[in-house]
């Protein structure tokens, strides 16, 4: 126990561990959410595909509002609203469930869900950096993504293991593994200063007033990442249909391949980010850099037969993950006026929202047409992985030839 104290006291560990928590409690649900509605309700794959746009699309409703609360009010307190309301949420969805309510209502309940998480996980970003400097925060934002990733390990794991349980039951378990994390936030992290702990973001804030939406160099970052979300919304939507019932994986087997997903991650997080900054590769050249993984592991989709292929594409496409996540927290945040962090954290949650809701009914749409032409529906999806890794390379040339001129 006092180890665990011990490693509590490090503020970034602590929220890490709320990250994780919030995982477990989403991903047990979240890769079977298409499964349910196409498979078991019987619903059309194009109508069971929209339920993402819908959740998605609280992330372009709600994130501004959730910039300005986390710039203006206790990001602790907020993460903690997030999570008590999914907890609501996740009960009334179980009740939904038990009396196989109408569509409509899984798209209300979903997009409320989905947005309780948006107030959560901006906070958290947020809240990150006023702790951490611009040289403290790749490592310490690398420690969220392997706490995020334990839950995304051990939650579809525990809904693999739980498969042959009523959906409904899995609802319940999340709430109560939500509750519990409202209560270790509470106890474990105390509210910090808004403004970051770093001198060259508070010497600048004064100096920028255009906002984000004036920030051409940060739209041109989201423009790549919005294109790189399109593909990458594909792990939990069409992936888990297609592995389902073109390969012919069991449900078990599918819970097992997001394992690999979040175990990869858990595993090679760290290193891999020791790794970029010994190599000294700017952020901005590893978004190009894990583009190219992320565009090799969905185009591996197209040829794979059974399990072992399956878990090799999504192995590839998880170093991608790797890579990019860290750098775009990075260079938005380095880029971030002081008093602004939270806004700047919520443009990127909301162009990563916009790309969530679109991305998965792109999917579901091509997979309905393209069932039986596996590579072709993968080289097309994969395509937006290449087009963002050349929006992140003329972006990261442009910045150079700007340093250069300035120097």
């Amino acid at each position: 126990m006092k180890k665990i104290s011990a490693f509590l006291k490090s503020r970034d560990n602590a929220l890490a561990g709320s990250w994780m928590i919030n995982s477990i409690a989403y991903s047990i649900v979240y890769p079977f959410i298409p499964v349910y509605l196409h498979q078991t309700r019987n619903l059309p794959m194009e109508q069971a595909g929209l339920i993402f746009p819908i959740m998605a699309s609280a992330s372009i409703f709600l994130p501004p509002l959730a910039g300005w609360l986390s710039d203006h009010y206790p990001r602790t307190n907020l993460m903690r609203i997030g999570q008590g309301g999914r907890a609501c949420l996740f009960l009334l969805l179980a009740l939904m469930i038990s009396i196989e309510a109408p569509f409509w209502v899984f798209c209300i309940l979903f997009f409320l869900n989905s947005g309780t998480g948006v107030i959560f996980e901006n906070s958290a970003d947020a809240y990150l950096s006023s702790f951490t400097t611009k040289e403290e925060r790749p490592r310490s934002y690398s420690k969220l993504r392997i706490g995020t990733n334990i839950g995304w390990a051990l939650g579809p794991a525990a809904g693999a293991f739980l498969a042959s349980w009523p959906y409904e039951l899995l609802f319940v378990i999340t709430a109560c593994i939500c509750i519990g994390s409202e209560r270790f936030i509470r106890y474990v992290l105390p509210e910090t200063s808004r403004t970051p702990k770093d001198p060259v973001l508070t010497s600048i804030s004064n100096n920028r007033a255009g906002g984000l939406w004036k920030d051409h160099y940060i739209l041109a970052i989201l423009a790549g990442v919005f294109l790189l979300v399109l593909l990458s919304a594909q792990l939990y939507s069409v992936l888990s249909v297609y592995a389902t019932k073109v390969v012919a994986l069991s449900r078990r087997e599918l819970g097992f391949v997001y394992f690999f997903n979040g175990f990869t991650v858990i595993l090679g997080q760290l290193p891999v980010t020791a790794l970029m900054s010994k190599l000294k590769i700017s952020h901005n050249w590893r978004l190009v850099i894990g583009a190219v993984f992320y565009f090799c592991g969905y185009f591996y989709l197209g040829f794979a037969k059974n399990f072992i292929d399956v878990v090799c594409s999504v192995i590839i496409l998880t170093c991608g993950e790797l890579i990019v996540q860290v750098a775009i927290y990075a260079v938005i945040t380095a880029a971030a006026p002081a008093d602004r962090v939270g806004r700047y954290l919520s443009g990127w949650v909301f162009v990563r929202g916009s790309a969530a809701a679109l991305g998965p009914y792109i999917g579901s749409l091509l997979f309905a047409r393209l069932t039986n032409f596996p590579i072709l529906l993968w080289g097309i999806l994969a395509s937006f992985g290449a087009a963002s890794a050349i929006v992140f390379a003329v972006t990261a040339l442009l910045r150079t030839d700007k340093t250069s001129r300035a120097a």
